[in-house]
C-alpha cells in the first residue's frame, strides 16, 4: 500500500523540467507534463517499482536495456537533451570563468549553483582559486569553498 501511495503522490506532482520542451512532439510533451515527475522518481529510486514494466523502465533509465515503450523512449530522449543542455551551459560558464571577467559575486553564484552543472573537481578548484584572488584583490580576505563564502572586511566593520 505504501508503494502505491508513493506512486500516486509522484504522479500528482508537477514535473519541473530542466530544459525547454520545444524539441518534443505534442504527445511527448504531454507525457512529460503528466508523468515526468513520476518517471523521474522511478528513475532516481525515490519510489519503488511494483510492476514488471516499471522495473524495466528503471533498467532502461540506468542504461542496462534499450528503450521500447513510449515512456522509456521519451524519458531517454529527455535525459539526453537535459544532459546536452547541462554540458552546453557548463561550457558557456567555464568560458566566462576562463576569460577572468567575472567578479567575486558572479563566481560565488556559480559555486552556489554548481550542482546544477556537474563541474569536475578541477573546474571547481579553478573557480575557487579565481574567487579567492578576487577577494584578495578587493581588499577582503576569506576562504571560498563550493558551499560557502566567508568574508572578513579589512575595515573592522566600518
Amino acid at each position: 500500500m505504501k508503494t502505491l501511495n508513493s506512486h500516486r503522490i509522484a504522479k500528482n506532482r508537477t514535473f519541473q523540467s530542466a530544459i525547454d520542451l520545444d524539441g518534443f512532439s505534442n504527445e511527448e510533451q504531454q507525457l512529460l507534463r503528466n508523468y515526468g515527475a513520476w518517471m523521474e522518481a522511478l528513475a532516481k529510486g525515490r519510489i519503488e517499482p511494483y510492476t514488471k514494466e516499471q522495473s524495466q523502465f528503471i533498467e532502461v533509465a540506468n542504461k542496462k536495456k534499450s528503450p521500447v515503450t513510449k515512456f522509456e523512449l521519451v524519458w531517454q530522449k529527455y535525459c539526453l537533451l537535459a544532459y546536452q543542455h547541462q554540458e552546453k551551459e557548463k561550457n558557456r560558464i567555464m568560458e566566462l570563468v576562463l576569460s577572468q571577467s567575472l567578479n567575486a559575486t558572479r563566481l560565488q553564484m556559480i559555486l552556489d549553483n554548481s550542482s546544477k552543472f556537474g563541474f569536475s573537481k578541477d573546474e571547481l578548484n579553478l573557480i575557487n582559486e579565481l574567487l579567492n584572488a578576487r577577494l584578495i584583490a578587493s581588499g577582503s580576505h576569506g576562504v571560498a569553498s563550493a558551499n560557502s563564502l566567508v568574508v572578513f572586511s579589512t575595515t573592522d566593520g566600518q
